[in-house]
């Protein structure tokens, strides 16, 4: 299922609309003719003034038709593939602060080894909220060992971005809910004092300052950090 914003389905059928069909081959060849024709008028005339300017004209007119006959048409296919090229990435982040510790304003974040800098824990997301909140226990649970029944989700807000993916080398569009995670009691598996391993995740905690002042965690992530200082 794909995700795109009406506006940005709107521009791309805009400006592909005369570039798939006949038409554009129907446009070059009557653009040959057109070239064709400014040729022989020079031929004709006899005011250099004039015949010069016209040769140079037909020949960059019927160029260019000829160009436009070679060229490889643009299909549905490339059409569907620029339109899939748009598809919304749904993303849950939850902002998990240290267990115990009422005020504390360090953050669980893990290594991503594809886009090499640190993430809140995240997942698609399930248009429903009670759902995602359902999955998102559930994947906590599995990749960094929350009890389910000690895991409360607190919906924040949305947010929208479009950026770079390192991961698939294209820009990609990002649809965010952000949700506040609070667990009570710190999971054996878990540590306070430094980096620890969990779920075969590198994990540690980190201030939103310390996530900005680390360069590439900020050029990556800057958005999503920003939304959950400002909002979780």
């Amino acid at each position: 299922m794909l995700m795109i914003r009406e506006n940005d389905l709107e521009t791309v059928l805009a400006n592909r609309r005369n570039f798939i069909g006949i038409a554009p081959r129907l446009e070059s060849a009557l653009t040959i003719i057109t070239g064709v024709f400014y040729v022989a008028s020079a031929v004709v005339m006899e005011d250099l003034w004039w015949k010069i300017p016209m040769y140079v004209l037909g020949a960059i007119v019927t160029i260019y038709g000829i160009a436009g006959v070679i060229r490889k048409p643009y299909t549905t296919k490339q059409l569907f593939k620029e339109i899939a090229g748009m598809n919304a990435i749904a993303s849950s982040i939850i902002a998990i602060t240290e267990p115990g510790i009422s005020d504390s304003n360090k953050y669980l974040v893990y290594w991503d080894t594809k886009w090499k800098c640190w993430f809140f824990p995240n997942r698609r997301s399930t248009p429903s909220v009670p759902d995602d909140e359902r999955d998102l226990r559930n994947y906590l649970h599995a990749e960094f060992k929350v009890p389910q029944d000690d895991c409360t989700l607190e919906y924040k807000t949305d947010g929208e971005s479009t950026k770079y993916s390192t991961e698939h080398d294209e820009m990609r569009y990002y649809d965010y809910r952000i949700y506040r995670g609070v667990v009570s009691a710190l999971p054996d598996s878990w540590s306070v004092d430094g980096p620890f391993d969990v779920g075969g995740h590198r994990c540690k905690w980190m201030t939103i300052d310390e996530m900005l002042a680390d360069e590439e965690t900020d050029r990556i992530n800057h958005d999503v950090i920003v939304l959950v200082r400002d909002n979780a």
